[in-house]
Order: C-alpha cells, then structure tokens, then sequence
C-alpha cells in the first residue's frame, strides 16, 4: 500500500466516523472500499461508452460518407 493524505471537510469526517464505529472498520479501509467501488464504475462505465461507440460505428450509409468527405474536404481548403 502507498500512504497518502486528504482532506475532508468536517461533516464528511464525522459521517466517516460514525460508519466506523457501527462496522468497526477503520477509516481507512471504508475510504479504501469507496476509492474501490469509484474505480469499478468508472472502468464499467467506460467499457459501455466503448461498447455503444463499437455499435454506433458504420452506421452512415456509403452515400452519407462520401458527403461527409466532400464537406471535409471543402474545409480543408480554408487554414486554421
């Protein structure tokens, strides 16, 4: 494990403390439990936005596609 310090804001440490005493777990390990359960969502939530992005892809029509790179192309002439 790696030693870090937070700061927290009063209320947050005193809700802290009461989750303590009624589990017995130390501050601590509540806080590493909830760094654990933020990084899982966010790695779930990342895994469906790839997977809707995965979906998504392909669905213009080769007629839509060839416009797209027509309108691209007009903007490429003109410099950024």
């Amino acid at each position: 494990m790696v030693r870090t310090q937070i700061y927290l804001r009063e209320d947050e440490h005193q809700v802290l403390r009461g989750v303590s005493s009624e589990t017995g777990e130390s501050v601590s390990a509540i806080i590493r439990h909830a760094v654990d359960v933020f990084i899982q969502n966010r790695t779930v939530k990342q895994k469906s936005q790839l997977a809707q992005l995965k979906r998504i892809c392909g669905v213009w029509s080769e007629k839509e596609a060839q416009v797209s790179r027509k309108v691209r192309k007009e903007f490429d002439r003109f410099p950024v």
